[in-house]
């Protein structure tokens, strides 16, 4: 996240970062080290990879 987060703002990017897209059991699990089962994994049949190549992405990012 540190890295991603640093590059992005360096390159002039959007910085997604995957936890943020977790609800906040998921994120209390993972703060405490409890690793998620299939269930808690399950919030990533709800992403949109269309996020990442949204039109402001792609003009700013032609190289994604």
């Amino acid at each position: 996240t540190a890295v991603g987060s640093c590059l992005a703002n360096k390159l002039g990017w959007k910085f997604y970062d995957a936890d943020d897209y977790h609800p906040k059991e998921n994120k209390e699990k993972m703060v405490k080290g409890i690793p998620l089962d299939d269930e808690g994994k399950i919030i990533w049949s709800k992403y949109d990879p269309g996020m990442l190549f949204s039109e402001e992405n792609v003009s700013k990012n032609p190289d994604l």
